[in-house]
């Protein structure tokens, strides 16, 4: 159906597929739409707003300035070209893509308790603001996290761009993020996050919480802030100097003791005075300024110190057949 007007979509059984053409018009429904095949809604330079409840699509290939669609089923996203913000609602089913997503706006997308996969490698989109529980995202441009929840695993890759924050993030499950050769800054003071694994060249990430680093590869610097203990369960691989920073006034333990990391830069920790530090890595390791409450080190080559240590209580350090200065 074409209309040379603005098109308003009633209760509609449709069988087959679908294609709705408002020539640059808002489209609208006042009923709830079944449809079974490809469903193509082209609003042109106009608004699209699709929020009947119960209605149901096809794989959907969308055209439109400001889009909203809620689906009462799973929804497949097709190749799709938003001038302007969208916001897809699956109402606890799945969302998935089978085309290139090209969205400009802000972009709203809540899978709910079901899980949410957009692996299409050349989609872009404006901030992206998600809720759903296993969640995983491919971007073929710079990432900017809005304000999500996500009740399971988290998995973002951002194709060799940069990713930051504009919101704050609440990631339950192991939380996996890629910005590969570009940096990677997650700086808002309230977020959380599961289990972080971490590929990017300058990382620096912020929870408000403990902190456990999963294998990371990092190749510029490296800083952690976070709001309770920091912990390793992988190996940490960092080019670059390296800051880790937990200083709440809980006396919350750094405890990086993998016995694969490795630390090429310098590393500093900024801790509360009576916390305990531990630190493995695998090349020689240059120490800046440190007060704590212990310090155990283990290195594969030669311990420095560029800065004061000011240890209260046991010191071990451990560099081997190599020099200790």
């Amino acid at each position: 159906v074409t209309e040379n007007a603005a098109m308003d979509l009633g209760a509609s059984t449709i069988s087959g597929t679908a294609s709705f053409n408002s020539s640059n018009n808002a489209i609208t429904d006042s009923g709830t739409l079944a449809i079974t095949g490809v469903t193509t809604l082209n609003s042109g330079s106009a608004d699209l707003t699709l929020d009947e409840a119960a209605s149901t699509f096809g794989a959907l290939a969308i055209t439109g300035a400001n889009v909203a669609v809620t689906e009462n089923a799973a929804m497949d996203l097709g190749a799709s070209t938003i001038s302007g913000t969208a916001s897809f609602n699956s109402t606890s089913n799945a969302i998935t893509d089978s085309g290139t997503l090209a969205i400009t706006g802000a972009t709203t997308i809540n899978s709910g308790s079901a899980d949410l996969t957009l692996d299409d490698a050349a989609s872009t989109f404006g901030a992206l603001a998600i809720t759903g529980a296993n969640v995983a995202v491919t971007e073929n441009a710079a990432m900017d996290l809005g304000a999500s929840t996500i009740s399971g695993t988290a998995s973002f890759n951002s194709t060799s761009n940069a990713i930051t924050d504009s919101g704050t993030l609440a990631i339950t499950g192991v939380t996996t993020i890629n910005s590969g050769s570009a940096d990677l800054t997650l700086n808002e003071a309230s977020s959380t996050f599961g289990t972080l694994v971490l590929t990017g060249a300058n990382v620096a990430v912020t929870d408000a919480g403990a902190v456990d680093l999963g294998v990371s590869t990092v190749s510029g610097t490296f800083g952690i802030t976070s709001g309770g203990a920091i912990t390793d369960s992988g190996t940490l691989a960092v080019t670059g100097d390296a800051t880790f920073t937990n200083t709440s006034g809980s006396n919350d333990a750094i405890t990086l003791d993998d016995a694969s990391n490795a630390f090429a830069g310098t590393v500093t920790f900024a801790t509360d005075s009576g916390s305990a530090v531990t630190i493995v890595d695998t090349t020689s390791l240059d120490l800046k300024a440190l007060s704590a409450a212990s310090l155990s080190v283990t290195a594969g080559g030669a311990v420095t110190d560029s800065g004061t240590l000011a240890i209260t209580g046991a010191t071990t350090l451990n560099s081997g057949s190599a020099d200790l200065t």
